[in-house]
């Protein structure tokens, strides 16, 4: 495998962005933003403030920050603010004045995304009932028509209200959402917001959809882009493989991304290369897990989500935006504010829970996932100024297809001088192969650094080169840089890679054995998981049903046909005085649950625990469970990557903390 690393391209300020928010002052570049003038690599994070209990927002913020998230972003929901027409709601677990100030106190700049129409599985898009009734249907919104416009206009208006007095908290605003081949919405948007008083450093709008150029504004909004794990919302219910998720590309265009709602045919073919010359490549939507459909139940490991934000940076992404970071939960208003089937849209989602298998969950509950993006961001802040100057290069010998599993997946970013060595080996539901590599880097002043390299399957990692240890430069180090101060540098071990050092003599020692180099203390670590909080089990029991199942009553199969089911079954939870959250372990097909008749919380089964919010009901309290059982004729038209079965049995719940 082999590299030719050429001299980067020039730099040029883009003057229509910048400026300051909580003390920092914010720009861009043709390859890079910038903070108080250095180049900036950011790791934001979305969580929708309407979807996670303000008398959290503090305590959630601060374990975002923790795991070293500099930006929370979130959509503004539309039906979750105006359900009626003129009827506004700002208050409690929608009050975005009083988000922005936790964000102010916390100290995380918030980028927002107002739509006016979001997506994010809400109802509509987010859009209200009432705006396609009196639109004329929904081929009528997301356009310069009236009397849409004039609605948009009003309720960014009432907006502007709640957050006029914390523009120095919002670092960013996105303009519209998937918006495919319609700059002159997106322009008509961009110019009411600045006109109505919207004063942000940076503008962006969703890249994606193969046609950058007749999508975005030119020279209004940065084009932003993102890549998934899996993709719930495909129509089919066999594996996908091939996804371009895992492989490193100066394509920055997903083929995944976007086909529920743009119509793609899922093959890449836009023309993003005209984006490489004039923006730098940010995301906003790289998957930090996947919500399930009712057709389509991926399992999202952490290999998924680490591996997908190392093909990101490795392909050359200066700024990395999880959807999500933190999932939630969905308010229920006059209707449920879910996307599903019933209310228009191709898929069904839970009514309720919007967990997204994301690093915090929608109970806040800390995953695996959490603690291994902590080590990326740790090697981000440490070394993201230098990586963000230095511009991607793929190998002159490539993987044939994104089907390739035997042949190394890495892409090389480099100065010219030093440089970092990005490899994936891992794919979700395929596996790939064992391999032996040397890589070969060739610099602009004809020197070359050879990394022999044997990978195994699920193995990614970032690997320096040409790196400057204090006083010393060496050829490289097969671990990942997490932390440098004047005294000490710290590597982090790559799962499954040796880690070895080889300096500039070529002298190749074990890493663990260094313990000085160039003056500074070397330190060698495994990241450690913090182990899971103490749970305790719960009595349940099957009883008579007392619910009817209407709440399943939603749910169709994919293909528009009837749901075939048996009866849910019941069970009853007691719930003690001291139980703050639920763990739910149940097999079937759907669950549902339910406190005095009113509904909690519903999951579609597919592997993964599920947890309840029960610190605000009366306790000692009584719950009911309702789980649809699976049957044969369902499991034909759904996606699991789980052996389900068909029996019932007794379901399962614990008492405990996040």
């Amino acid at each position: 495998m082999r590299f030719e690393i050429k001299k980067p391209k020039d730099v040029y300020v883009l003057p229509q962005f910048g400026g300051c928010v909580l003390g920092h002052e914010y720009a861009a570049t043709n390859r890079y933003l910038t903070r108080d003038g250095k180049p900036f690599i950011y790791r934001m994070g979305e969580m929708h403030f309407s979807r996670v209990p303000a008398k959290d927002w503090e305590t959630e913020l601060i374990k975002m920050r923790d795991g070293g998230i500099q930006i929370v972003s979130s959509y503004l929901f539309w039906i979750h603010h105006e359900e009626t027409e003129g009827e506004f709601d700002f208050s409690g677990d929608r009050d975005l004045h009083r988000f922005c100030l936790t964000c102010k106190k916390v100290g995380m700049p918030l980028f927002l995304r107002p739509g006016p129409w979001a997506h994010g599985e809400a109802r509509n898009g987010g859009h209200p009932d009432w705006v396609l009734e009196k639109c004329g249907g929904k081929e009528h919104t997301r356009c310069n028509e009236e009397p849409y416009l004039g609605y948009v206009r009003r309720f960014f208006r009432r907006v502007y209200e709640e957050i006029k007095d914390c523009m120095d908290v919002i670092v960013g605003i996105q303009v519209e959402n998937e918006l495919h081949k319609n700059a002159e919405h997106l322009e008509t948007l961009y110019d009411d917001l600045r006109e109505m008083g919207y004063r942000v450093p940076i503008w962006t709008a969703t890249g994606w959809g193969h046609g950058t150029g007749a999508s975005i504004p030119k020279d209004k909004m940065i084009p932003v882009y993102g890549g998934y794990p899996e993709a719930p919302w495909a129509a089919h219910t066999d594996p996908i493989k091939g996804q371009d998720s895992y492989f490193f590309s100066d394509n920055w265009d997903s083929a995944q991304i976007g086909t529920d709602v743009m119509e793609t045919d899922g093959t890449s073919q836009d023309d993003s290369a005209k984006a490489t010359e004039r923006y730098p490549y940010l995301t906003c939507e790289v998957g930090g897990g996947n919500q399930v459909t009712y057709h389509r139940r991926p399992l999202i490991s952490t290999l998924d989500i680490a591996s997908v934000v190392t093909t990101r940076l490795g392909s050359g992404a200066n700024g990395i935006g999880y959807y999500m970071y933190h999932g939630g939960k969905n308010p229920i208003g006059k209707t449920t504010m879910q996307e599903s089937r019933q209310s228009g849209y191709k898929n069904d989602y839970p009514i309720v829970s919007y967990d997204f298998q994301s690093p915090i969950g929608e109970c806040g509950q800390l995953r695996e996932s959490y603690y291994a993006l902590q080590s990326i961001h740790a090697f981000l802040e440490h070394f993201g100024e230098k990586l963000a100057q230095m511009p991607a290069i793929m190998p002159l010998e490539r993987p044939k297809d994104t089907y390739d599993l035997s042949t190394l997946r890495c892409a090389v970013r480099s100065d010219g001088e030093s440089g970092f060595l990005f490899f994936n080996n891992h794919t979700h539901v395929e596996e790939m192969q064992s391999i032996e590599e040397t890589v070969h880097i060739s610099l602009p002043n004809a020197s070359e650094i050879e990394i022999p390299l044997s990978v195994c399957p699920h193995a990614y990692g970032i690997i320096p080169f040409g790196f400057t240890i204090g006083t010393e430069r060496v050829k490289w180090v097969s671990a990942m840089p997490v932390f440098v101060s004047d005294e000490e540098i710290i590597f982090e071990k790559i799962a499954g890679i040796d880690a070895k050092i080889t300096f500039a003599n070529g002298k190749i020692m074990p890493l663990d054995s260094v313990k000085e180099c160039g003056g500074l203390r070397v330190t060698l670590w495994d990241r450690e998981v913090p182990k899971k909080k103490p749970i305790r089990a719960l009595q349940v029991k099957a009883v008579e049903k007392t619910i009817p199942d209407t709440v399943f009553a939603h749910i169709e199969n994919r293909d528009g046909t009837p749901l075939e089911h048996r009866e849910a079954v019941d069970y009853q939870i007691e719930v003690p005085e001291d139980a703050q959250y639920l763990s739910i372990k149940a097999v079937g097909n759907a669950a549902a649950i339910f406190y005095d008749g009113k509904l909690l919380s519903d999951f579609y089964l597919y592997g993964d625990d599920w947890y309840v919010d029960v610190r605000d009901l009366p306790k000692p309290a009584s719950l009911i469970l309702k789980v649809l059982p699976m049957t044969a004729e369902n499991l034909k038209k759904i996606y699991l990557e789980i052996g389900m079965p068909l029996e019932i049995t007794l379901a399962q719940a614990f008492s405990t903390t996040v």
